[in-house]
């Protein structure tokens, strides 16, 4: 979200950085022009000069809905830099970025990656691992028997060191609750950040009983 700086100075800085991607204006009374690239999962550029607390809380709370980070970044205008981002950072953007002004001589680039959910580079096949709640020695069985290789390490006295890789392309994904009525909460975890960082895991982490 480019915002502050007139007009022209956020359609010049967009057209520079962003030329790929349609700037949107005047998002704040029209919100529904700015479903369509989030649900098709584009970068979408949203340009304003000003806006309320509400107004910018209703366009981070629609690029959530899509899974989307808001991303502000703030030409140069009136007030603190400090005062902005901590603004910024209280209504939900996930970052806020102030580019200096003509006048300093600091030249500014932008690189883009993608999020850490957007994963749509993985093709699979996939491993969907459905709730575990806090059983590690079940969910180290079911690894073994999905063909990981389970190596077990110098434990240290902790019982519980091993690296884990899964098969050749194979991606493991939990989709339900890692943590629960099981004994052994901890030691999931564990398990789940020993998979090889080529199996991505995804998962809702904490059960009902586990917030109790």
């Amino acid at each position: 979200m480019l915002l502050g700086g007139a007009d022209e100075r956020r359609g010049e800085f967009a057209a520079r950085h962003f030329s790929s991607y349609p700037l949107l204006t005047k998002v704040v009374q029209r919100q529904g022009r700015v479903k369509a690239p989030l649900r098709s999962r584009r970068l979408t550029i949203v340009s304003l000069q000003e806006a309320t607390d509400i107004g910018l809380r209703q366009l981070v709370t629609l690029a959530q809905e899509f899974h989307a980070f808001a991303i502000a970044i703030v030409l140069p205008g009136n007030g603190s830099p400090q005062r902005r981002k901590q603004r910024l950072t209280r209504i939900g953007f996930r970052k806020a970025y102030d580019v200096p002004s003509l006048s300093s001589g600091k030249r500014v680039s932008v690189r883009l990656y993608p999020t850490w959910p957007d994963r749509r580079h993985l093709s699979g096949p996939f491993d969907i691992i459905g709730d575990v709640h806090g059983c590690a020695s079940e969910l180290l069985a079911l690894l073994d028997q999905l063909n990981y290789d389970i190596s077990y390490l110098p434990d240290k006295g902790l019982g519980r060191s091993y690296f884990i890789i899964p098969p050749a392309g194979r991606t493991a994904v939990f989709v339900g609750d890692l943590c629960g009525a099981g004994p052994r909460n901890e030691d999931v975890f564990i398990t789940g950040r020993r998979i090889a960082p080529v199996a991505i895991v995804t998962s809702l982490l904490v059960a009902a009983q586990a917030r109790r």
